[in-house]
């Protein structure tokens, strides 16, 4: 089924409805089927891992999946002094150690985010649906369900035609369209299950099962790094603070002279540096969590005071270039 067939069969019976509203919708009903049921996935590689410790998210990003390593040989590498994060939009590199990371070891040739992506935009009658033709029904059948829940139809009643809202049509096509849900599932979790023999260990603990090597023939995107932040920003910092914990965790820095950190009483965040990092007019800072005010008690120090509960803050604090 092509995007022109399905434009067509909506259009006979929504003739009151122009090409491009029809082709919108399109389009949101392959995107929403494609991200309810996860079915299409991508590898984007990190660029410049040696300098850097955050990327942008593809355009297309809809769900983490993981980060996996390799080594110049195309051979999977296991790392575990740090793991990855995403806030405000952003892949960041998290260490796991009291050092914060500025960049990925040398050891790590390349990175690649692999994730779940959503569905190319259809712009037109002519364009091409990106998920399995076995669901391209579902797309028909998503839009239907909402045209007959929403546009008024010609209904035979009483011997008499009436324009009416049919939720009966409405209901029946989006039981058509959970049948096509269910169908999605199954497929995608055909391509990623593989039957195989349990393994028992006999240690707890996390085991690292070993990994194949890279596929260099996969399509792969280029997730590009926030960096230069250095182009941008003189000064950079990231820290994760959790109610209720007695330390701030620090993603990552660079361009501050100082180590900085931060610890946690109650509702108060304390982060200080090692130098006088803090300047007065300088220094800027932007948060995840609004409802915490902060203050500059000297160069060394900032103080964050929630007027009430908190469950997590992101902080980033920045010094502009001049």
């Amino acid at each position: 089924m092509t995007v022109l067939n399905v434009y067509e069969e909506i259009q006979q019976l929504f003739p009151q409805l122009g090409a491009s509203h029809i082709v919108k919708l399109i389009d949101n009903a392959q995107k929403e089927l494609a991200g309810e049921t996860k079915q299409l996935t991508a590898r984007a590689q990190l660029a410049d891992i040696n300098t850097n410790f955050a990327w942008s998210l593809p355009g297309d990003f809809l769900e983490f999946q993981s980060v996996r390593a390799y080594d110049s040989n195309d051979s999977p590498y296991y790392y575990d002094t740090f793991e990855f994060e995403i806030e405000f939009g952003v892949l960041y590199a998290k260490s796991l150690n009291s050092t914060p990371i500025t960049a990925i070891a040398d050891a790590i040739s390349k990175l690649y985010l692999h994730y779940i992506k959503s569905a190319s935009a259809i712009t037109s009658t002519s364009g091409a649906f990106s998920i399995d033709e076995r669901l391209h029904g579902g797309i028909k059948a998503r839009v239907l369900q909402n045209l007959f829940g929403t546009f008024p139809t010609d209904v035979i009643s009483g011997g008499q035609v009436a324009k009416i809202i049919n939720l009966q049509a409405a209901s029946y096509w989006g039981g058509q369209y959970e049948n096509y849900k269910d169908e999605a599932r199954k497929i995608a979790n055909k391509r990623k299950n593989i039957p195989g023999e349990v393994i028992y260990y006999p240690y707890a603990g996390k085991f690292n099962l070993p990994e194949r090597v890279n596929d260099t023939t996969i399509s792969t995107t280029t997730a590009n790094a926030l960096s230069g932040l250095d182009s941008i920003y003189d000064s950079y910092a990231i820290l994760t603070a959790v109610e209720g914990q007695d330390s701030a965790v620090t993603i990552g820095q660079f361009g501050f002279t100082g180590t900085i950190s931060g610890t946690i009483s109650g509702n108060t965040m304390t982060i200080v540096s090692t130098e006088d990092d803090f300047t007065p007019g300088v220094i800027r800072v932007e948060q995840a969590n609004n409802t915490i005010g902060w203050d500059i008690v000297d160069a060394k120090t900032l103080t964050f005071t929630a007027e009430t509960g908190w469950t997590k803050d992101t902080i980033i604090l920045i010094v502009d270039k001049t």
